[in-house]
């Protein structure tokens, strides 16, 4: 049986090993040759980081307590914990720890990229809430897993605009999001090819989350 519950800081390990299981493609092109352990620690410091920042998470446990999906957001009306700069800076040299320069000059060149090829065919709403990474373990994949982290992470988001973007190729995560009210509205690309930007519009009557 699977539980459904908050996600935390210390379930950044299980939620690196369901991103590596889930997206192996991006884990070969980034970490070519890397050696699993450095790799999974690599990555288990990036979601910590991302939870230093303030992101908050749903997790998906079997009965023996192992993470076996997870769905990574951000609130922009949910305040921010305070974090010590010592603890992101150690928490960030870990991170760079893990890295050879060529990973990181891959990464940081596939952020650039990202950045600045943007093509948007609709102006986006104001981000309310993002989707940050979501993803299931594929021995779980195919039961509604993935929907039901969604839907429960667009719950705690709240009734507000929630951005993202998806894997161009990735056509059932594509499906989960269009059946969840987001639609496209352009595109990206980095090093391993197209991205489709989406977002869910602020439901009727919702307050738009810049408004004062």
């Amino acid at each position: 049986m699977v539980r459904i519950i908050p996600g935390q800081i210390r379930d950044a390990r299980g939620i690196a090993q369901v991103y590596l299981e889930a997206f192996p493609d991006s884990a070969a092109f980034y970490f070519p040759n890397k050696p699993p352990e450095r790799l999974v620690q690599a990555v288990k410091c990036g979601f910590e980081l991302l939870f230093l920042l303030g992101a908050q998470a749903t997790v998906a446990l079997d009965s023996d307590g192992t993470v076996t999906g997870y769905c990574v957001f951000s609130a922009a009306a949910q305040s921010r914990p305070r974090q010590s700069w010592r603890k992101l800076v150690a928490t960030g040299l870990r991170a760079l720890g893990n890295l050879s320069a060529p990973e990181l000059a891959k990464l940081v060149y596939g952020r650039i990229l990202f950045r600045t090829h943007f093509r948007l065919k609709d102006k986006l709403p104001p981000e309310g809430g993002r989707i940050i990474s979501i993803a299931v373990s594929t021995r779980y994949q195919g039961r509604g897993l993935g929907r039901k982290l969604l839907t429960q992470a667009l719950s705690e988001i709240g009734p507000v605009p929630v951005l993202l973007e998806v894997r161009a190729n990735n056509a059932s995560a594509r499906a989960l999001y269009r059946s969840c009210g987001f639609r496209s509205y352009g595109t990206t690309r980095d090093g391993l090819g197209m991205w489709l930007v989406m977002a869910r519009p602020a439901a009727d009557g919702a307050k738009d989350p810049v408004s004062p």
